[in-house]
């Protein structure tokens, strides 16, 4: 398969000045990882499309969301982690416990086991701007 037409929909870098490096993530699957100069495509065996992409500085654990997923790649192997009942949009992990992804409808969850569980958090209403 021809990789060089791929949508790449997202781009992080861990902070290391010794061993920088990077990921992409795009649709159907692919992933890539940037040491260097050089870019390696990784196929991840799903065929979601990928929006976003978290690397925090731990191993080489990756979370992505696409669709209505999250998805860990641990430097050798994909895991679906977590189905929602609502579009993800992104994912942020500080560490390798803490994290929030976000989707549509202002669904908000956050997880503090490294993406196994996740706890869905309320929007207050009214939201800052808006009338009561």
């Amino acid at each position: 398969m021809d990789r060089s037409r791929e949508q790449i929909n997202d781009i992080d870098f861990r902070y290391d000045i010794y061993n920088p490096k990077g990921y992409v993530c795009g649709n159907n699957g692919i992933i890539g990882l940037i040491e260097d100069t050089s870019l390696v495509m990784i196929q991840s065996g799903y065929s979601t499309n990928f929006v976003k992409i978290s690397s925090p500085y731990i191993d080489e654990k990756v979370w992505l969301v696409g669709d209505s997923s999250v998805y860990l790649y641990d430097g050798i192997t994909f895991t679906k982690q977590f189905n929602s009942n609502v579009k993800l949009n992104s994912i942020y992990f500080w560490n390798e416990f803490y994290g929030l992804i976000v989707g549509d409808s202002g669904y908000i969850a956050k997880t503090t086991d490294g993406g196994n569980t996740w706890t869905q958090n309320k929007i207050p209403i009214p939201l800052i701007g808006e009338s009561k």
